[in-house]
């Protein structure tokens, strides 16, 4: 997910980070066609994760969220607490559940 006011990429993995890879790659891509800027420098953030909602309704990075920055050049993408899957296949239902 990326929001524009904040200028930063949110990611959200049902699977424990096993998509952290190409959710990164992705990130990365979409930054030179984004106004996405890039962080002071590198830094990655190795608290516990999560979002909660601003009095906007935006998702915001609570103060627990885990922030990976790769080079000062890279966008920001922030690694978002969500219900863990269990198995191998209900990776639709919790894509669902957490777009809503």
């Amino acid at each position: 997910v990326y929001d524009s006011g904040q200028r930063k990429f949110f990611y959200f993995d049902s699977s424990a980070s096993s998509n952290r890879i190409p959710a990164l790659r992705l990130a990365r891509q979409l930054n030179g066609v984004l106004p996405c800027g890039g962080a002071g420098g590198a830094e990655k953030d190795d608290s516990d994760s999560g979002t909660t909602k601003g009095s906007s309704g935006r998702t915001q990075p609570s103060s627990e969220a885990k922030v990976m920055v790769v080079k000062s050049s890279s966008p920001i993408v922030v690694e978002s607490k969500c219900p863990q899957q269990t198995n191998g296949y209900d990776c639709g239902v919790y894509a669902i559940a957490v777009a809503r």
